[in-house]
C-alpha cells in the first residue's frame, strides 16, 4: 500500500509541473511501467484479501506467489526506470 501511496503522491506532483504521458517518451514509459504494476498491486492486494478471508491455503498460497512475482519485477522495473537517470 505504501507504493500505492508514494505512486499517487509522485503522480500528482508530476502532473502538477506539467509533466505528462504525452511529455515524452520516458514519461509515456514510466507512466505505463509503473502504472500497470501499480494495477497489479492492487490485484495482487485483493487475493491476499480474498485468501485471508476465505482462510482457504490454496487461493492464499497463489496470492503469495502472485506477490512475490510483483516484488521480482519491481527488482527489474527500479534499476531501469531510477538508475538510469
Amino acid at each position: 500500500m505504501v507504493f500505492l501511496v508514494i505512486k499517487g503522491t509522485e503522480y500528482s506532483a508530476m502532473f502538477a509541473a506539467g509533466f505528462g504521458i504525452e511529455s515524452s517518451t520516458f514519461f509515456q514509459l514510466y507512466f505505463l511501467v509503473t502504472g500497470f504494476h501499480a494495477l497489479h498491486i492492487v490485484f495482487g492486494l485483493l487475493l491476499l484479501a480474498i485468501g485471508a478471508w476465505q482462510r482457504d491455503l490454496d487461493t492464499l498460497e497463489t496470492a503469495a506467489a502472485f506477490w512475490h512475482l510483483l516484488d521480482l519485477l519491481w527488482v527489474v522495473i527500479f534499476p531501469v526506470v531510477y538508475l538510469p537517470r
